[in-house]
């Protein structure tokens, strides 16, 4: 596939547009990862039984890294839908050309070249519900190291 059509540019559109609120997403998140960095200290000097209450965080952390990880490939895929949707980058963007660039910048395996914007947008989509899904298992996680903060005392 090549050049896309009308009906692949309304896709590439309307794409755009869902995987741009992974920034939404994001800055839930990243402010969770940052509450969490700040707490260890204080964590480690302050609770009489540390350990449980700093496990949490850091994996708060952790949980928070992988969400940053893929906060940065769908707000990619948004960019490139972006373009594919306006025939931006001169009105040379085609998924052919996309596909030429990644594979000669070894970010994408000659296997999934020459796929329909379809499929390219259900792929983006997942991306977009696993970042979704760090930034609730990240809260869940807060959760409960504020049920460990109160229930487990010295």
């Amino acid at each position: 596939m090549s050049d896309p059509t009308a009906d692949d540019r309304a896709t590439a559109a309307v794409a755009a547009h869902l995987l741009s609120q992974g920034a939404t997403v994001h800055r839930l998140s990243a402010a969770l990862t940052v509450a969490s960095v700040l707490a260890l200290p204080s964590l480690a000097l302050l609770h009489p039984r540390p350990l449980p209450a700093l496990a949490t965080a850091t994996l708060a952390v952790v949980i928070g890294l992988a969400e940053l990880w893929l906060a940065l490939r769908v707000a990619f895929d948004a960019r490139i839908f972006e373009q594919l949707a306006r025939g931006e980058a001169g009105g040379s963007m085609t998924t052919a050309s996309f596909d030429g660039a990644m594979g000669a910048l070894g970010l994408m395996p000659a296997d999934k070249a020459g796929r329909p914007v379809a499929a390219r947008v259900r792929g983006a989509m997942g991306l977009l519900r696993r970042q979704a899904t760090m930034a609730v298992a990240q809260l869940v996680v807060i959760g409960v190291s504020g049920w460990i903060l109160v229930v487990v005392r010295g």
